[in-house]
């Protein structure tokens, strides 16, 4: 197990910034996981799917002159019309890597092909900058919205632009670098903490450069269905009638889980078993090292718990009107601890891990019915857990175990449920309850 990455799909786009998500015009909700993959926590938006932007409406060309490849949507939305390279499609390049010629000392690459790059001193996991690659007639089918402002930036052989968001209380931004010559447009989602200056310098030291082995190849986003221009683009997100989502509940504090991913072939069991439920407005007492490493910010000098900000934003479009913040309000907030044993039921060896979430629904009924009030574990006893998601169990193997999330201090406590998303044959989705509201009433 590479325990220099956590599993599944990168961390770094998933929770990037809120306010790039919201500016994208429709993001399809991720399909149930093939058999066999790992992931993390339970499903979200991911912001790599940024590029279902992509919607097909009439566009009007910017003034004549500087960023001559970009098309005016609108008020707040841009196309990207990029030149078609000078050689054919069949004589480009099919497979390009990217190579990056500076980096300041607090960036660095979060994975082989240096699509995500971290900034090290930042808290969160997405800290930085995620990047897609767009063939030219693949971009020029892109459409971003909720775009306020356009400024040309020279990126040495390259014409670049910057892309900024109305006022949203942060400055993320999206860099868009034209490599006409070599036929392609590169994104990058760049978050606040990297300023103009080294983002600039960054980008103006990427090259393309043509390689013959996909294993390295820094591969063009073919994944999103572009449709040709006049079409209607449309997603078929997943989602599973409420009703029908199997739930069985925990009786007496004790169920067999399914795990959800395969380890050679074989489907994991664990029996746990609720101990006990505790719920606290501070860290005091706890391995601050436990805390997912995101999750460091919501901890105050005190060890106390901070407050969230919670953001209104308006129902615009992101093309005529803006898609922005309209008022904020202060949610305090307080840390469930769960304790729990788990026994390794597989006959052999084996990886455990969860996929939690907490709302306040009623037992036995789908806790995608309502607004979950966590939905990532703030907190593992096991610190393999919290770096990595996944704690290794040899065949009869039992642990304790305890896993924290953040939920609102006003929550009725005495109607919490603990859902695990779990694997059953044949089923999309399936949900175990445990009622924590029985620890509390």
């Amino acid at each position: 197990m590479d325990k220099n990455k956590k599993y599944g799909f990168p961390e770094t786009p998933e929770s990037f910034h809120a306010a790039i998500g919201r500016t994208l015009s429709a993001l399809p909700e991720p399909q149930p996981d093939a058999k066999g993959t790992r992931r993390r926590s339970r499903p979200a938006k991911i912001l790599l799917a940024a590029a279902a932007i992509c919607a097909l409406l009439s566009v009007t060309v910017f003034a004549a002159g500087k960023l001559g490849w970009l098309t005016r949507i609108g008020n707040y939305g841009v196309g990207v019309q990029p030149e078609q390279p000078a050689q054919s499609t069949a004589e480009r390049q099919k497979y390009v890597k990217l190579v990056l010629n500076y980096l300041p000392d607090y960036v660095v690459p979060t994975d082989d092909n240096e699509k995500y790059l971290t900034v090290t001193d930042g808290k969160e996991d997405a800290d930085g900058i995620s990047m897609l690659l767009y063939t030219a007639d693949a971009a020029s089918r892109l459409e971003l919205r909720n775009i306020a402002s356009t400024q040309p930036v020279s990126l040495g052989e390259h014409e670049g632009a910057i892309l900024r968001y109305p006022d949203v209380g942060d400055d993320s931004r999206i860099l868009l670098v034209n490599f006409e010559k070599e036929g392609y447009t590169l994104l990058m989602y760049v978050s606040e903490r990297i300023g103009d200056e080294d983002l600039v310098k960054i980008a103006s030291g990427i090259e393309l450069v043509g390689t013959d082995d996909e294993s390295e190849a820094f591969l063009p986003e073919t994944y999103l269905n572009l449709k040709q221009t006049g079409e209607e683009n449309v997603f078929e997100p997943y989602t599973p009638e409420i009703d029908e989502i199997p739930v069985a509940v925990a009786e007496n504090g004790s169920a067999v889980y399914n795990g959800f991913f395969n380890d050679g072939g074989i489907w994991p069991k664990f029996e746990l078993t609720l101990t006990g439920a505790r719920i606290t407005d501070s860290i005091d007492g706890l391995d601050v090292s436990c805390v997912s490493e995101h999750m460091l910010d919501c901890i105050g000098d005190d060890g106390k718990i901070l407050p969230f900000t919670k953001e209104t934003w308006s129902d615009g479009d992101g093309i005529d009107t803006p898609i922005e913040i309209i008022s904020t309000e202060q949610i305090d907030r307080r840390l469930l601890l769960i304790d729990f044993t788990v026994k390794n039921v597989t006959g052999v060896d084996v990886e455990f891990s969860l996929f939690g979430a907490v709302g306040t629904t009623e037992i036995g009924r789908s806790i995608l019915a309502q607004e979950m009030l966590a939905t990532e574990e703030f907190y593992f006893s096991d610190v393999s857990a919290a770096r990595y998601g996944f704690i290794p169990l040899g065949t009869d193997g039992e642990i304790a175990l305890t896993v924290g999330y953040l939920i609102d201090a006003d929550a009725d406590v005495s109607k919490l449920v603990y859902s695990l998303e779990e694997y059953r044959e044949n089923q999309p989705y399936s949900e175990l309850h445990f009622d924590l509201g029985a620890f509390f009433r």
